[in-house]
């Protein structure tokens, strides 16, 4: 048996459909479905994106994943009392396209995104001054609520009481472990009270085990998971006393009852990634420790940090190309960042270089940072074009 973890963050966005459809072909392909320690399991970047996929968060899907059919729309509609459209809404890219040609005059933004700032949505931040009207509901000051028309202090989870669902599908209770500061609230308590000014029915929740409860009508997979059931270590979707053919393994007699069917697939080339001058691609990993590498630990301005000399690993064909030899010192140059090691020709494929730096880095760079809410800061690792300069020992110390 084989499970697949996977995540896509290094990959371009037009590659990430295709990567997955293809992932789920080799799992089907090599028996790894419907069995135990099998399966397919994406690495979302939230800690709670699973659940909020399941109740809907997704703009092509209604709560529970399920499809805009007329069944699927009567079902909800049953539930919240409110006719719902017919057709699915739009994206994060949609919502900027849109914002940019002004068929959206006024948005309400719950939290930031890193997305936001980093490029990755083009000048997202100027778009958003072509509104007429900006509502932010976070929990710290950034560049979105400098922006905005109106500011809503909203609860830190740490303050807040809701449930998580995680990769597994596990469902458990979030408990808040401080009171309130100052004029924060929670966000459902928060949309609650727009709607109910707004004189719009069916938000009158007195808490968050209220909110739940409409969940588990809405969200089939849901059915059957109280409050009282959460209590201890959480439940996993679906209960198994509800769907007895399921339990904590997927698929098991669903791949009996209907055969499925491999996709075809179209990965584009990775070679469109590189570019004049940066023949390579690099590829950056962090890890939480590597015992085969010395490193140090030293007091700088009163904080513990490492201190160790990076590995940067080419393929042998790329450093005999480059007349780099094994150690030697050399810098990858990216158009993001400038990584100084020595070289280890221990890379398994041309064309792609690798470094692996530690957490324990990461977190330096963190706590000396002045953002006000610096996680929103961690970098991520893409693939990026990029070239190598070979350095003299003395270079290499400066």
């Amino acid at each position: 048996p084989g499970a697949i973890l996977y995540g896509l963050d290094t990959l371009p966005s037009d590659a990430r459909a295709d990567c997955v459809r293809s992932l789920v072909s080799l799992a089907m392909c090599t028996g790894n479905l419907g069995k135990r320690s099998t399966g397919l399991f994406p690495l979302f970047y939230g800690a709670n994106e699973q659940g909020s996929k399941d109740v809907g968060c997704c703009p092509d899907k209604l709560p529970g994943h399920q499809s805009f059919s007329t069944a699927q729309r009567e079902r909800v509609e049953s539930v919240w009392g409110s006719p719902l459209s017919r057709e699915a809404g739009l994206g994060l890219f949609g919502i900027v396209d849109a914002v940019r040609s002004g068929q959206i005059k006024a948005l309400h933004i719950l939290g930031d995104n890193q997305a936001f700032t980093d490029g990755s949505l083009g000048d997202f931040l100027s778009a958003l001054d072509g509104l007429e009207l900006l509502v932010v509901q976070d929990c710290f000051q950034s560049e979105i609520t400098e922006r905005a028309d109106v500011v809503l202090p909203s609860a830190t989870f740490a303050e807040a009481a809701g449930t998580y669902t995680n990769l597994e599908r596990r469902i458990q209770l979030l408990r808040p472990a401080l009171g309130p500061r100052g004029e924060e609230e929670v966000d459902w308590r928060i949309l609650s009270r727009i709607a109910q000014r707004m004189g719009i029915s069916g938000f009158d929740y007195d808490s968050a085990e209220a909110v739940f409860e409409e969940i588990e009508k809405v969200v089939g997979m849901y059915e059957g998971v109280t409050y009282d059931r959460l209590q201890t270590d959480g439940v996993q979707w679906p209960l198994t006393t509800q769907k007895p053919s399921h339990g904590p393994i997927l698929y098991g007699t669903a791949l009996e009852e209907r055969k499925p069917r491999a996709g075809i697939i179209s990965l584009p080339s990775a070679s469109g990634s590189v570019a004049p001058g940066s023949p390579l691609l690099l590829a950056r990993g962090r890890v939480l420790h590597q015992p085969e590498r010395h490193l140090d630990i030293v007091n700088r301005n009163g904080r513990n940090s490492v201190a160790r000399d990076e590995l940067v690993e080419l393929h042998q064909e790329d450093a005999r190309e480059l007349g780099v030899g094994e150690g030697d010192w050399i810098e990858v140059i990216s158009e993001r960042s400038r990584i100084t090691g020595r070289a280890s020709l221990s890379g398994s494929q041309k064309g792609l270089v690798s470094a692996t730096t530690l957490f324990a880095e990461l977190i330096s760079e963190l706590e000396s940072s002045d953002a006000p809410d610096p996680m929103l800061k961690v970098p991520r690792l893409p693939l990026v074009a990029a070239r190598i300069e070979r350095l003299t020992d003395a270079t290499a110390a400066d």
